[in-house]
């Protein structure tokens, strides 16, 4: 039965009503941006009924609050002509608030004091005739005898001449009276100017960081820009935040978008020019960027200071090895203590290694939130290539939403990359038809577009910045280059496909997917490359780790090894870290003679797969041939729960792997793969490849060697004069083809057969036979338990069960205090 909203069942069975919603807060201080044809300077237009609910009067100033936090300042005007949600501005005006019609400006009450001093510019490309004196001609007639508004960087069009306030004493906006002093010995750089501007980062620039933006907006812009709702709470809002995040992943991007959304004053601090020479130097360098912000923040403006790489300057004392850096780091922790608890001054840090930084740093009244930028989705990929190519040339068969899913464990700075490296490869398709050191004619450049193919190349040059430590690629192998194995496939697919396209089921039915497998068995019947083939059809990242690999003779060097791969995968999820010869690293513990690397890399390993979590699309795949030698704790629940055999091959197995072998060559239709097939029982799949190797080779020296005897006849004809040069080079070049299109025929096949070798032994094939019924279970080809292999109980399927009748229902009514 439908309740309707105002009802809900109770914890008791009973219907009670919903309480009332909170009515949501709305501003009423925020308008939409019209045109006001013809409109004067520093003014704007407004109902009388808002004049009323804003307390203001006609004439009266007020500061208006466009994008970026831009501020500037103008006379309030009324009209009943204008809409209430509306205000009118002239197109002069909206260039110093930074807004375009249909955006929103706040508009508040001024409290402006007299200016003494301004400076007031021309911008430098204007046509001002020489010896004109500019106060005179233009300055004069706007400000003389009139009471204006001015803020710091507004542009005035005065006399058709486009002027900028580029200093105002004593505060960054005020009121002109008759003692105001002008000041116009110089000119702005128009072309610098706007390129400023344009340099500006907000947050309509970032993309795929929707998740963060918000998380952004309540842990630094509002206890920047509302410091107030702390107060009435009787908290402090917070000092520090620490952004940390593989690198190119936007964590300086946001800091400067934070600036300029805020209108904050931004000091950014580059840690690696904080070192210097002198004793003391690097101290006084730190105190002085912090002495600038808090000036700033004295004086009303909030106040951001931005530390780059904090891992520099802020590392673990006691790893630290020189007196200077240990000084450094005390005189960050003292100067984060030093910043009042209620002044709008912010400190943000920025790193790729969090764990780098001294405890001290990350307590609370420091750097107490944290914010992880990670690797975007592919939503967030996709949303970025539409920025980063928004204003390139492309062609019509460019599929954005393909390239991000293929762009998988790409940062922004990668797809920047990425958008740059498919520009060279469009313009390299221009060095066949031109000659770069001449003029290239203006028709073949405005042919030139960026195509789907461009970018494709560029993915195949590029690999993830974040992940180059590690080598991490989405494999080429595919399920055709496997024969055979297709029980094998099915449930490897499903154990990596599943959690990554159907997590509500798991999540519905309140249970974590397994994240880790173990293939075993004989070697040499693809256990690698099914791991490859895997993450090929699941479009997955790979990271293959060889044990012995992450040996290390230092103490903690093989445990971070495990460590720093885990690390990368979850950074570059989905991903699947592959680890060959696992057991290697996973002898049962307390046997080896190793001073116990072994153990504790065991140790660490076991922490790393139970850290994965249920929403990490981190798979582990394990290979081993010596299962009885791992730890019985790698192989419980949770863990590499999924132990899947892989057989030797039969027949059908076994021709399907001949045949894939050689898919790639020319073979004749004379050969009989069946046949061969038959003959090499109990061969495993590297067996049947090195067959198709030895007929592959034997043909390629066939093949050369009957080339080679072409040629001596070929050179002998025409030393006998027997024909010409021009006939020789034809008949070398006819040689060249056909030695390049040999052909693999049936007696090439035989030669390998008969010198081919079955590398395992019976006695090795039954001992791997006992170890799959002992520690595979029923589903993959283990022996099942014989106490349960009746199991059973009575139950009544829900179909056949009838609906009893329930209780009726008591209405109970909450008391009028609980209403919201």
């Amino acid at each position: 039965q439908k309740l309707p909203k105002r009802l809900a069942v109770g914890p008791t069975g009973n219907y009670v009503f919903r309480p009332k919603p909170a009515q949501k807060f709305v501003a009423n201080n925020r308008f939409k941006v019209d045109e006001w044809e013809g409109g004067e300077l520093q003014a704007v237009v407004l109902h009388p009924d808002v004049l009323t609910k804003l307390d203001l009067f006609e004439d009266d100033f007020a500061q208006i609050i466009g994008r970026y936090r831009h501020i500037t300042h103008c006379v309030i005007k009324c009209s009943e002509q204008v809409d209430r949600a509306s205000v009118h501005m002239s197109k002069q005006t909206r260039l110093n608030c930074q807004v375009s019609l249909s955006d929103m400006v706040i508009i508040k009450q001024a409290d402006l004091k007299n200016c003494q001093q301004m400076k007031i510019f021309p911008f430098s490309d204007q046509n001002i005739p020489p010896g004109t004196d500019i106060v005179t001609t233009y300055i004069a007639p706007y400000f003389k005898g009139k009471q204006r508004c001015v803020s710091l960087g507004d542009r005035l069009l005065l006399n058709n001449i486009e002027f900028q306030i580029v200093q105002l004493n004593p505060a960054n906006c005020g009121i002109t009276v008759s003692e105001t002093e002008y000041f116009t010995d110089d000119i702005v750089d128009k072309t610098k100017f706007e390129a400023d501007q344009k340099s500006k980062c907000s947050y309509s620039d970032l993309g795929g960081m929707d998740k963060e933006l918000e998380q952004i907006k309540e842990m630094i812009q509002l206890p920047l820009l509302n410091p107030h709702l702390f107060t009435a709470l009787g908290i402090n809002p917070p000092k520090g935040i620490l952004m940390h995040g593989p690198p190119g992943c936007g964590k300086s991007t946001i800091g400067k978008a934070i600036a300029t959304e805020s209108g904050a004053y931004f000091q950014l601090i580059n840690s690696a020019e904080v070192f210097q020479s002198m004793a003391g130097e690097s101290e006084k360098m730190l105190k002085a960027a912090f002495s600038r912000a808090q000036e700033a923040a004295s004086q009303g403006q909030p106040a951001i200071v931005f530390i780059d790489e904090i891992d520099v300057i802020g590392g673990k004392r006691d790893e630290l090895k020189g007196e200077t850096e240990k000084r450094v780091v005390s005189q960050l922790l003292t100067l984060m203590d030093g910043i009042e608890a209620r002044a709008n001054l912010m400190v943000i840090a920025a790193t790729n290694r969090p764990n780098a930084l001294d405890p001290a740093l990350r307590r609370f009244g420091r750097f107490d939130r944290e914010l992880v930028i990670g690797v975007p989705t592919t939503e967030g990929r996709r949303n970025i290539l539409e920025k980063k190519t928004a204003t390139m040339k492309l062609g019509e068969d460019v599929d954005l939403a393909k390239l991000a899913e293929d762009a998988q464990g790409f940062v922004g700075a990668d797809i920047g990359q990425l958008c740059m490296e498919a520009g060279f490869q469009a313009i390299r398709d221009l060095k066949d038809k031109v000659d770069f050191e001449d003029t290239i004619p203006t028709e073949l450049v405005d042919q030139l577009v960026i195509r789907q193919c461009h970018f494709r190349e560029a993915l195949n040059k590029i690999n993830p910045s974040t992940l180059r430590e590690t080598f991490v690629e989405i494999p080429k192998t595919e399920w055709k280059d496997i024969g055979g194995l297709e029980d094998v496939k099915d449930k490897l697919l499903k154990f990596v496909q599943y959690p990554i396209q159907y997590p509500d089921y798991y999540e519905k039915a309140g249970i974590v997917s397994s994240r880790g497998c173990l293939l075993c068995g004989p070697p040499g019947n693809g256990k690698t490359l099914l791991a490859k083939a895997i993450a090929h059809e699941c479009n997955a990242n790979f990271i293959s780790v060889k044990g012995p690999e992450l040996m290390s003779m230092w103490v903690g060097e093989s445990e971070r090894g495990v460590r720093n791969v885990f690390d990368k995968a979850r950074q570059s999820q989905p991903c699947i870290v592959f680890m060959d010869e696992i057991d290697s690293i996973a002898k049962v513990r307390g046997n080896s003679s190793d001073a116990g690397v072994g153990d504790r890399m065991l140790n660490q390993l076991l922490t790393e797969i139970d850290g994965i979590g249920g929403k990490k699309n981190v798979f582990v795949i394990g290979a081993s041939n010596r299962i009885d030698t791992i730890d019985p704790a790698l192989l419980r629940g949770g863990r590499l729960d999924q132990i899947i055999y892989v057989d030797m091959p039969g027949q059908q197995a076994r021709e399907s792997i001949l045949k894939a072998s050689t898919r790639k060559a020319a073979v004749s239709k004379e050969v009989n793969f069946e046949a061969i097939a038959r003959a090499t029982a109990n061969y495993s799949a590297a067996d049947l490849a090195e067959i198709c190797q030895k007929a592959v080779q034997v043909a390629m020296n066939d093949a050369i060697s009957q080339q080679d005897f072409s040629i001596q006849k070929t050179v002998g004809e025409f030393n006998k004069k027997l024909i010409n040069e021009a006939q020789l080079n034809e008949k070398l070049d006819q040689i060249e083809k056909t030695g390049l299109e040999f052909v693999i025929n049936a007696q090439h096949f035989i030669k390998a057969v008969r010198q081919s070798r079955q590398s395992t032994t019976m006695a090795d094939l039954k001992k791997y036979e006992e170890q799959k019924k002992k520690y595979c279970d029923a589903d993959h080809e283990g022996e099942v338990n014989t106490n349960l292999k009746d199991f059973t109980f009575e139950y009544v399927p829900d179909q056949a069960k009838q609906e009893e009748p329930k209780p009726a229902r008591k209405y109970q009514t909450l008391p009028d205090d609980e209403f919201i």
